[in-house]
C-alpha cells in the first residue's frame, strides 16, 4: 500500500497531457491530479474503516470482510476475494503504520 501510496504522489507531481486509467468508461484523465486526489482520499476513508472495523470487535480478515467496506452492494464471490485483497492490504498498511498489532492471528488496535 505504501508504494501504491507513494507511485500516485509521483504521478501527481508529473507534468502529462493526460492519463489513461483501465477502472473507468471515458479511460483518458486530464484532471489526473484532482481525481488522483480524490482516490488518495477514498484509500484513506477505506483505512479509516478498515482500522473502525477492529476497533468495533473485528479480529481476523475473514470477520472485516463479513460486512464488506469496498464492495458494500457486490455479494459476488469474485468481488468477496476482490475484498479480501483490498482489506489484507489495508490491514497490512495499519500494521506497518503501528496503528493495529497482530498476536496470535487476532488483531486489535494499539
Amino acid at each position: 500500500m505504501r508504494d501504491f501510496k507513494d507511485s500516485i504522489r509521483k504521478i501527481q507531481h508529473g507534468k502529462y497531457d493526460g492519463l489513461i486509467s483501465g477502472h473507468l468508461k471515458e479511460p483518458l484523465v486530464l484532471d489526473y491530479r484532482d481525481k488522483l486526489t480524490a482516490y488518495s482520499r477514498q484509500i484513506g476513508i477505506r483505512e479509516d474503516l478498515v482500522l473502525s472495523a477492529i476497533l468495533g470487535g473485528a479480529k481476523s480478515i475473514p470477520e472485516i470482510v463479513a460486512n464488506p467496506i469496498i464492495y458494500p452492494s457486490l455479494t459476488n464471490p469474485v468481488f468477496l476475494q476482490f475484498e479480501t485483497w483490498m482489506i489484507e492490504h489495508h490491514v497490512s498498511s495499519l500494521l506497518a503504520n503501528g496503528l493495529i498489532k497482530e498476536d496470535k492471528g487476532k488483531l486489535t488496535s494499539i
